[in-house]
């Protein structure tokens, strides 16, 4: 949208340049009038027509200052467009980058999650069968925990950098 935005104050200015060069040509009026003229007993009809050029000659750079200022108008809204898009684009760079980051983050999360699962097994048997205490058991959980909330986590993060890469393309965010 801010793209489309400025692309419309470009055209925008495209046409002011046009006005400005406009004011150069001659002006042509055409006019007419049509009356009665007299007192009560007797009117006489009236006539008046004719057409008037005006041109300019001499404005003091009136004219010019008016085309300068329409083109520095113009060079200014084709910045912005530039600027505009090369804000766009590093956006979405920036945006499909963290949203690679995140889904390595989530893959990560999830493989440290099946290994503290795996741990929590294995510290079970062992305390099943006698060969360690209570503590690895309870220390195999906190771990478990942990993992589970660094899943979490890492799922927050990557629908945070789809909803930014979706914002960065100009998409359309879902209400919920």
């Amino acid at each position: 949208p801010e793209l489309k935005a400025e692309e419309k104050r470009l055209e925008a200015a495209r046409l002011t340049i046009g006005a400005a060069y406009a004011e150069l040509f001659p002006n042509v009026q055409a006019f007419a009038d049509y009356g009665n003229s007299g007192d009560r007993q007797s009117f006489l009809p009236t006539r008046t027509y004719g057409v008037q050029v005006n041109g300019p000659i001499f404005d003091s750079g009136r004219r010019a200052a008016h085309r300068e200022t329409a083109l520095s108008q113009f060079r200014q809204a084709q910045i912005r467009v530039r600027d505009t898009r090369d804000q766009i684009e590093m956006e979405v760079r920036i945006a499909l980058d963290n949203l690679a980051s995140a889904r390595d983050q989530l893959r990560s999360a999830e493989e440290g999650l099946r290994l503290a699962e795996e741990e929590l097994n294995l510290s079970r048997l062992r305390f099943e069968n006698q060969v360690s205490t209570q503590i690895d058991v309870v220390s195999a959980q906190a771990e478990l925990s942990a993992a589970r909330s660094r899943r979490v986590n890492a799922l927050f993060t990557q629908r945070s950098a789809e909803v930014d890469y979706q914002r960065a393309i100009g998409a359309e965010l879902p209400e919920n």
